[in-house]
């Protein structure tokens, strides 16, 4: 064990594997793909993690982007965290099967989007309308914001509409991949669950 401390101090449960580290794709061909599915049966969604300093959050965060069917995480050129060692072990391996990427002006790469017909969506604990009342069924690319800080004023200005989602007073905030996963729950209800491998079962009826 001695020689696995060496090379990965902490907590490695005495297993320890040497890989490459995962590149991002390139955000121009990851574009095109998304605004090439506009007009299929289950067109595209994007998350935006925005902010996000804990590492963990945004493995928190592509976890429930793959579970729920996000063909792409859109990373801002700063103020973010990155897909560090620390986000690949809180993905548990799902960051290899959703595109990856990070543009360097993400307010210009949001605009766009929106003047290609997808909607942004961001959620905001002051925002104008809950989920479940908004269409999400079409094109859309989900905005969380980071811990602190929420949402970034230049990310915010691209936004088609804020979000709130339902909370107890007793409840400060949501954890931003918690928000994330119910926003991405909702819009994936709407489209029926459709791809998804799992969708949940029919309550059954009593007799």
């Amino acid at each position: 064990m001695s020689q696995l401390d060496a090379w990965l101090p902490g907590d490695h449960q005495g297993v320890v594997a040497f890989c490459d580290a995962r590149s991002l794709e390139e955000w121009g061909e990851v574009r095109e793909k998304m605004l090439a599915s506009r007009r299929s049966a289950n067109p595209a969604i994007a998350v935006v993690p925005a902010a996000l300093e804990d590492p963990r959050n945004l493995g928190a965060c592509v976890r429930a982007a793959v579970g729920l069917g996000a063909m792409a995480m859109l990373l801002p050129g700063k103020g973010s965290t990155g897909l560090t060692p620390v986000a690949s072990k809180a993905a548990a391996g799902t960051e290899n099967a959703i595109a990856i990427c990070r543009v360097p002006d993400i307010e210009k790469e949001l605009r766009g989007m929106s003047a290609s017909g997808f909607g942004i969506y961001g959620l905001d604990a002051e925002g104008d309308i809950e989920p479940h009342a908004v269409d999400l069924k079409g094109p859309v690319i989900l905005v969380v914001g980071g811990e602190d800080r929420g949402i970034p004023p230049h990310i915010a200005r691209t936004l088609t509409c804020r979000l709130r989602l339902p909370m107890s007073q007793e409840c400060h905030s949501y954890n931003a991949s918690v928000a994330l996963a119910l926003l991405l729950y909702e819009t994936a209800r709407q489209r029926g669950f459709s791809g998804l491998n799992h969708p949940p079962s029919a309550p059954s009826q009593s007799t």
